[in-house]
């Protein structure tokens, strides 16, 4: 008995040293001054797409962050509808009554992080109809082995800018009797109204190709109206910042190949 007394008055005596061995406090500094505020304004990022020969509608799909409460989005006074997006708040609409030329108006009503009522937006025109002239008019060119290929569409007035995609792919029995298959894309932003695809580009073992089992490519351009250059600003307006883009759809070419002469 006398023993557990005694071990249970040594731990009391431990604890009152130890806790005497505080070292004195420091001196208290100032307070630092308030750090620079975040970011209240809306994030705004979207597109309107139409073309020049389809229906006079276009397809709208922006997005917004950073806001307090879900956005309202209008085009031209019309209301775009809201869907669940995985960041952010996105807006649709696939049938918007809009055609080549027109000027769309984009205004976004908002809650900022503040809790202050905003408003941001832009006014973006439509690129003008174009189209391909060569190599003609039509919308399937045949390739033979070997060949190379020149594009040339007319200008969009008023754009400089315009985007590409290229796809040819052909499977082929090579002079030796194996199958063999062959891809090339392009996907890329053009300032000019014309490319040029080389021999060695669309057929780089034409030399082995006997015969063209089956084949198949496209190509298809847009004028883009708004900042795609390195350096672009923001061209939002009012209280927010972000991208948005005018597309018209020019031309879509069928690629198909033949075999070599």
């Amino acid at each position: 008995m006398n023993a557990i007394k005694f071990t249970f008055v040594t731990i009391i005596i431990i604890s009152i040293i130890l806790t005497g061995c505080d070292g004195p406090q420091g001196p208290t500094g100032e307070v630092g001054p308030q750090g620079a505020q975040g970011p209240s304004d809306i994030f705004i990022t979207g597109t309107i797409k139409t073309a020049t020969n389809w229906n006079a509608v276009g397809n709208v799909f922006i997005t917004t962050s950073n806001t307090q409460s879900v956005p309202e989005v209008s085009l031209n006074g019309i209301s775009i509808p809201m869907q669940l997006g995985e960041i952010g708040f996105l807006f649709t609409h696939d049938d918007f009554p809009v055609t080549a030329g027109d000027t769309v108006q984009l205004v976004v009503d908002y809650i900022d992080m503040n809790s202050n009522p905003s408003i941001a937006g832009t006014e973006a025109i439509l690129p003008d109809s174009f189209g391909i002239a060569l190599p003609n008019p039509a919308n399937e060119v045949i390739l033979v082995v070997g060949d190379s290929l020149t594009i040339n569409w007319s200008p969009s007035p008023g754009v400089d800018t315009y985007s590409l995609e290229f796809m040819l792919e052909y499977s082929y029995l090579d002079t030796l009797g194996s199958q063999e298959y062959f891809q090339y894309g392009l996907d890329t932003t053009l300032i000019d109204t014309v490319i040029n695809f080389t021999s060695d580009i669309l057929f780089p073992d034409a030399a082995s190709i006997d015969s063209v089992l089956v084949s198949s490519g496209h190509f298809d351009v847009w004028a883009v109206a708004g900042p795609v250059l390195e350096g672009d600003e923001s061209n939002i307006t009012g209280e927010g910042e972000g991208f948005f883009y005018a597309w018209t759809f020019g031309s879509h070419l069928e690629l198909t190949v033949q075999d070599p002469p």
